[in-house]
């Protein structure tokens, strides 16, 4: 992932408290070090090992991985690769899953018309296993992804590939939820933040007293306030903004005067 992921983050922490050693590859943007802050911090006091990687390598993340493998496994490890955002057939099952809670919480709560479930979308797997479990489960529940950094036709493509894989493994017909993918607030691209952006989630915090990620979820957090304004849903809708966690990354950026 990147030098602030989120994923990263948690993955080298959970094989730490599994007694396992972690190695993470990272994005930067000339293949240096990164400053230890925010998630980058938590990368360098729980992994083992750290690779930073150029923008044009990351492009061959896979083969990045794979030789780092193949290093580790030279002395005598045995090696579990895990993909850019866990993203594949066995992540998304983390996230069909949470659905499944998800569809609970909502009869328990006596809805019955479908709320829509607004969500951000990076490296495919939250949405793939989202729409996955709205598909088989035969929910009518509208799924909105919104990019965080990548096209729209980027992002059908990474959802496709881990809905393939899955179907591939686990059998039956490949899932066709009512999933829509939006690319109307990637902004200035992946990890760029403006002011507009970070006052919206400032204020969010101020209201919810929840922290928001600037890359992931508070992009995503933006994008849901514009829809909002624009008058996309009336009083009467039920939307779900899904926080898919990562608030360690507000550590790492400069709020100026918004603080004031």
């Amino acid at each position: 992932g990147a030098a602030q992921s989120n994923h990263c983050r948690a993955t080298s922490l959970a094989a730490a408290r599994g007694g396992m050693r972690s190695v993470l590859a990272l994005r930067t943007p000339d293949g240096g070090p990164a400053a230890p802050v925010g998630n980058h911090l938590i990368h360098r006091l729980s992994a083992d090992q750290i690779v930073t990687i150029t923008p044009e390598a990351y492009e061959d993340r896979t083969a990045v991985m794979a030789a780092i493998a193949a290093d580790e496994e030279s002395r005598g490890h045995r090696c579990w690769i895990i993909p850019e955002g866990a993203s594949d057939a066995l992540g998304m099952f983390g996230f069909v899953t949470a659905m499944k809670e998800l569809a609970q919480q909502f009869d328990a709560a006596g809805i019955t018309r479908p709320p829509t479930i607004w969500h951000a979308s990076s490296s495919g797997g939250t949405t793939a296993g989202i729409g996955w479990a709205v598909d088989r489960m035969k929910l009518t529940t509208p799924i909105i992804g919104t990019s965080v950094g990548d096209s729209v036709e980027y992002m059908w493509a990474r959802v496709s590939e881990v809905w393939d894989e899955a179907t591939a493994l686990f059998g039956g017909k490949r899932p066709d939820p009512p999933l829509e993918l939006i690319d109307d607030y990637v902004g200035g691209g992946y990890g760029v933040i403006s002011r507009e952006e970070l006052a919206v989630q400032v204020a969010a915090t101020r209201s919810t007293g929840l922290l928001f990620d600037p890359t992931y979820t508070g992009k995503a957090l933006f994008g849901l306030h514009q829809e909002i304004a624009k008058g996309r849903w009336s009083s009467d809708d039920h939307v779900v903004f899904w926080h898919t966690g990562g608030g360690f990354a507000v550590f790492a950026h400069d709020y100026g005067d918004l603080l004031d």
